[in-house]
């Protein structure tokens, strides 16, 4: 036994509910399923590492501020990256509503099914009622369980680029979006959702 970094892992996770979704999305065909989540992308973000001399620490800057909350909503399918939106601040059930029904509803093919945490202001009944009305589903991942979603690895991504880029406004960071989300690609894609248990027919792993 060697000492190392602890997983932490929540202990309100259900395993039931877990092996549940399993069990259940095991019978869909996983080009089917669509995940739309958000992350924050705030106006402080920085690159966490850096190059400096053997025996030398590495420094930069950042804001000391707390800078501008920004929010990222988008969705990703196995295609790559679908429909986003950024806003200010923190996302709201009617913000959440609005790109449900502005930007996301014209992209679904009726059979998807879109995938979403159990996060309040994916809860909506609006938003619930316009995806069925697009003849799709809306289904709600097992509590506490973000490595069931493919949409956390392609934050990360793009959170990096993000971070490269170091943009200081909103109007930058929105800017820099754009290319962040192109950044992931459908070969990206398809490895986060085989890396989260949903592998495409015919995909070598």
């Amino acid at each position: 036994m060697a000492a190392q970094k602890k997983s932490l892992i929540a202990t309100e996770r259900n395993e039931a509910d877990r092996q549940a979704w399993r069990d259940e999305i095991a019978a869909i065909d996983p080009s089917r399923l669509l995940f739309l989540d958000e992350t924050a992308t705030p106006t402080t973000l920085t690159r966490l590492r850096a190059r400096a001399p053997r025996g030398e620490r590495a420094s930069g800057t950042v804001p000391h501020a707390r800078g501008q909350n920004v929010t990222l909503l988008a969705s990703v399918g196995p295609a790559g990256m679908g429909a986003a939106m950024v806003l200010e601040g923190a996302l709201a059930r009617e913000s959440c509503d609005a790109y449900i029904a502005q930007l996301l509803l014209p992209t679904l093919v009726p059979g998807q099914i879109v995938v979403c945490d159990r996060l309040p202001v994916h809860k909506s009944a609006r938003a619930r009622a316009l995806i069925e009305g697009a003849g799709c589903e809306l289904r709600l991942l097992p509590s506490y369980s973000p490595d069931f979603n493919p949409i956390e690895l392609a934050f990360a991504k793009i959170k990096q680029a993000l971070r490269g880029a170091a943009e200081r406004t909103f109007a930058d960071i929105v800017a820099a979006t754009g290319p962040a989300l192109d950044a992931v690609t459908a070969a990206d894609a398809q490895g986060f959702f085989a890396h989260c248990g949903y592998p495409l027919p015919g995909q070598v792993l």
